[in-house]
């Protein structure tokens, strides 16, 4: 006996499959239905194959002018922030719905009524998802003109495709106009920088000045270095010495107030959710505020290395996501110590006070009492000071400097190579100052071989043998412990002190040589110095 199609719904099969009614008539356009214009998908037809490349295309077609970019490889927006200036939001699952929602239309058909709805999650999840997405990359937002790789100067507002910068102009800035061949324009711009603003910090030498100026005209020329740029640490002898105030007036010129300040923590996780954000949200300034204990940190010693993006796992899901960096890198404190690995990779900005208590200074002794306020009400002239020492460097062709930084070599170059230009001198001439001040762990090395060479010379000893030797008051000489040795277990803190000569190996330190013994057999590593000139 056949079965009809309406027949079918009513039965259930005991074998585990029930089937549904299916309507004979065939089904309607869904784009007939529709109200306005946007091409309907039918969701009971989702194959993300199809689907997915389908609504790209409509977004793409859609992005003129654009607002939607991709950051790294993430899809993302300029969204307005509550003063009205431009920022970079990730698109999460809520905004690519809606930005996929101003495309398409989604509906379905049930028995003979059309109803419409949201784009599912599906769809969303795998435009998200989706490798190399079909929109234009965007590196980061300036308030302020710029100059591109080839050293052009953006300073049309909106999307530069060629540079990838999106120039949002700070409104009521007005900034003078920037001679192509500025030749008696540099003597005032420099007059305007070094003899107005930066007069009264009580540099140590004319190296620290000269990377204070470097940190100003850094974001002008980002895009002119291909690679990283180092952290600078902004040290002072004392409080009070104007380390805040510098760093904030240096880059609020470029930046204005948009910086994130971070205040110090010993937790890794937390630095590096903090620098994750950081360059989520195309933050241009990162700092770390008075750091008051030995900055040590393996996450920030690997992103001022990164380049061009830093790669990690977005918080909250498994799922690596790679970030171009483009940030300015500051840290401030008094007397500061800085892991080796840090120190190589920063510039020192010393402030010496001649005063104990510089704090109690009253305006009097300053050329400008509220200097901050005076960078606010002179910012358009101090942004034209800026791309005019830049715009006489690139006009004679960009040469370069010879001054070299290990891992920063296209930044030598290129800040080198303006301040020069400008015959502003002591760009990276106080390295072997800063090595000695800054780098903690060299001096705690140094001291711990000076005493292992007094107490064992060059004999063979174990890690466990040589504590015994320096005591734990030796190895834990500085405010903040080299080694982790506080615990009431020799073999564990002789464990943690074999842990730190083999991160040590072959380093030379006070004239001699950390060396690895080979083991002829025996249980535990041994290590002897040897002097460096054998």
């Amino acid at each position: 006996m056949a079965i009809s199609m309406n027949e079918i719904g009513a039965l259930a099969v005991s074998d585990g499959w029930r089937a549904e009614v299916v309507n004979s008539e065939p089904r309607p356009n869904l784009s007939l239905l529709s109200s306005d214009d946007r091409p309907v998908f039918d969701l009971d037809d989702l194959d993300l194959h199809s689907v997915t490349p389908r609504i790209w295309e409509l977004i793409e077609k859609h992005n003129d002018p654009p607002k939607l970019f991709k950051l790294g490889q993430q899809p993302c927006r300029i969204e307005k922030d509550g003063d009205g200036s431009c920022v970079i939001r990730l698109l999460n699952p809520d905004r690519m719905r809606q930005e996929v929602a101003e495309v398409s239309k989604w509906g379905k058909y049930r028995y003979k009524s059309t109803s419409f709805g949201p784009p599912p999650v599906s769809v969303t999840h795998d435009l998200i998802v989706s490798e190399n997405p079909p929109l234009p990359p965007i590196t980061r937002i300036t308030r302020v003109p710029v100059f591109s790789a080839s050293g052009r100067l953006v300073h049309t507002s909106g999307y530069d495709s060629r540079s990838h910068i999106y120039y949002d102009p700070c409104k009521d800035l007005d900034i003078p106009d920037v001679a192509r061949h500025p030749i008696a324009e540099v003597r005032a711009a420099k007059q305007l920088i070094l003899d107005e603003m930066f007069v009264d910090f009580p540099f140590e030498g004319e190296a620290d000045r000269a990377h204070a100026l470097a940190m100003v005209l850094q974001p002008f020329v980002r895009e002119m270095i291909d690679g990283p740029t180092p952290l600078y640490a902004v040290d002072a002898s004392s409080p009070g010495s104007g380390k805040s105030l510098l760093s904030q007036c240096a880059t609020f010129i470029a930046h204005a107030n948009e910086r994130s300040l971070l205040p110090p923590t010993d937790s890794e996780e937390e630095v590096r959710k903090r620098v994750f954000a950081s360059l989520q949200e195309s933050t241009p300034v990162v700092q770390i505020d008075n750091q008051c204990r030995r900055l040590n940190s393996g996450v920030l010693a690997a992103v001022l290395t990164a380049h061009p993006t830093w790669k990690d796992r977005r918080l909250g899901v498994s799922e690596t996501v790679g970030l171009p960096v483009r940030n300015t890198w500051i840290v401030t404190g008094n007397n500061l110590q800085l892991s080796e690995e840090l120190n190589r990779r920063a510039v020192r900005i010393r402030l010496v006070p001649n005063k104990s208590k510089p704090w109690e200074r009253g305006q009097e002794a300053f050329k400008h009492g509220d200097l901050f306020g005076w960078v606010r009400e002179n910012r358009g002239k101090l942004v034209w000071a800026a791309l005019t020492l830049i715009s006489s460097w690139v006009y004679i062709g960009c040469p370069r400097s010879t001054k070299n930084l290990g891992s920063y070599e296209h930044w030598a170059e290129v800040m080198g190579g303006i301040l020069e230009h400008a015959q502003i001198p002591g760009f990276l001439e106080n390295r072997e100052a800063q090595n000695e001040a800054l780098d903690a762990d060299s001096d705690t090395w140094t001291r711990l071989v000076s005493k292992w060479d007094q107490e064992l010379g060059e004999a063979e000893v174990t890690a466990a043998q040589l504590l015994e030797v320096l005591g734990p008051e030796d190895a834990m000489a500085t405010e903040e412990p080299l080694f982790d040795l506080s615990g009431s277990d020799p073999n564990a803190n002789a464990v943690s002190l074999g842990k730190q000569l083999g991160s040590k190996r072959d380093a030379i330190f006070g004239g001699f040589k950390i060396t690895k013994v080979p083991s002829k057999g025996h249980h535990s590593a041994r290590w002897k110095l040897i002097p460096a000139s054998n």
